[in-house]
């Protein structure tokens, strides 16, 4: 035979490739259909089930949508039902008629003090050794029991987590006299002798036993020529700003404070703390009706004297200068009046101030920002009003 009949009749050894059809990999792997989710379940209980959170969401928004269109109040009527029912069916809790002071001034001040009434147990964190010695002796004089040693947990959780410096004093809360109004010049016909009135320099109206009672004060002060200067805090909700100004007006020489019962922090031991023991031992009152508080010590001759910003315009009060404080509190006693960082005075009691003052701003210089023509002077518009406070006091004490 030929050799080319041989090749031909000789079988390749692998087959000849077909271009045309194509090679795919599928076929070298078990072949299945394909299952869905939803295969062998029913298809509305599949998706109640996938979006039932969603619906949820959609129904929540359409009542709070028909909750406008219905009776106004209703809604709120509802909560306040709920919340009544929660709180009914959970557990009864003691009421504490206590609370724990903490800070070595605060408890010291609250010790050497006659304010604080109560007064049970000191704990410290300290050893009979270690123990401060002044603290010691004066809770020894009011017959306090000394827990010491007591473990850190103990102390953080009686303070609530507070800086205790390693004491803490059990006491009630701090219970301020209510002030009506304040006296200057006609003390008119009390009980009180008037030999009192003579050596005084002004007198408090107090609340005492329902009825108003003039009680006759000295001034903290030296120095004769100048009369009474108190401070009148309002709106000031920050236990550490009520706390720094009230340990300013003290260290300063101020006479007193009066505080606005509805709209301030309360006497915390918080306040205590910050104030270094200025809450303990410095004459402050409580003020339940500062319009009429303000209105009959104008009566009297008191000059009351508003702290605002520069911006700040008081038609019926005159506008004086930090420097003139001293001058006027030689004719009249001064009661600065300082309130809110943010809102500021309220327009009722700022119509009552015979005077306002304010405290200019250093910074002159005008620095543009890269997206906004900016002055320092409108970022920076007014002080922290405790360092505000401070500053005004101490101008009454100069000469």
């Amino acid at each position: 035979m030929r050799p080319a009949v041989i090749l031909r009749s000789v079988k390749p050894a692998l087959p000849k490739l077909r271009y045309r059809e194509g090679a795919s990999f599928d076929r070298n792997f078990p072949s299945g259909k394909q299952t869905k989710v939803w295969d062998n379940k029913n298809r509305d209980e599949f998706f109640r089930k996938k979006y039932a959170h969603v619906h949820a969401r959609q129904l929540k928004q359409q009542d709070n949508a028909s909750d406008r269109h219905t009776i106004p109040g209703l809604s709120k009527e509802l909560n306040a039902q709920k919340s009544y029912e929660k709180k009914r069916s959970s557990k009864p809790q003691l009421i504490s008629f206590n609370e724990y002071i903490y800070g070595k001034s605060s408890v010291l001040a609250a010790l050497l003090g006659t304010k604080r009434t109560g007064l049970t147990i000191l704990y410290t964190s300290k050893s009979a050794v270690t123990a401060d010695l002044r603290i010691v002796q004066a809770a020894k004089q009011r017959n306090v029991l000394i827990e010491y040693e007591t473990p850190k947990n103990k102390m953080d959780q009686l303070t609530s987590n507070g800086i205790h410096n390693g004491y803490a004093l059990r006491a009630r809360p701090l219970v301020l006299p209510r002030a009506q109004s304040l006296v200057f010049n006609d003390f008119g016909d009390n009980s009180i002798n008037q030999e009192k009135f003579e050596e005084s320099s002004y007198a408090v109206v107090e609340h005492k036993f329902e009825k108003p009672t003039l009680v006759p004060h000295k001034l903290t002060r030296v120095d004769i020529k100048s009369n009474a200067v108190g401070i009148y805090i309002d709106e000031v909700t920050d236990p550490h700003n009520l706390g720094a100004i009230l340990r300013s007006a003290q260290f300063l020489g101020a006479d007193f404070a009066v505080i606005s019962t509805l709209n301030c922090s309360k006497m915390s031991p918080a306040v205590s703390k910050v104030s270094a023991g200025a809450l303990e031992t410095f004459s402050i009152y409580s003020c339940e009706t500062p319009l009429n508080f303000f209105d009959e010590s104008k009566l009297q001759g008191w000059n009351i004297i508003a702290a605002v910003p520069p911006s700040i315009k008081v038609p019926t009060a005159k506008r004086i200068k930090p420097s003139e404080l001293p001058i006027i509190n030689i004719d009249a006693p001064s009661l600065l009046v300082v309130g809110s960082e943010g809102e500021g005075l309220r327009k009722s009691l700022l119509q009552r101030c015979t005077h306002v003052v304010s405290i200019s701003s250093g910074c002159n210089n005008v620095t543009n920002t890269e997206k906004n023509d900016i002055a320092e002077k409108d970022l920076l518009d007014s002080l922290n009003v405790s360092v505000a406070a401070a500053l005004l006091i101490s101008r009454f004490m100069k000469d």
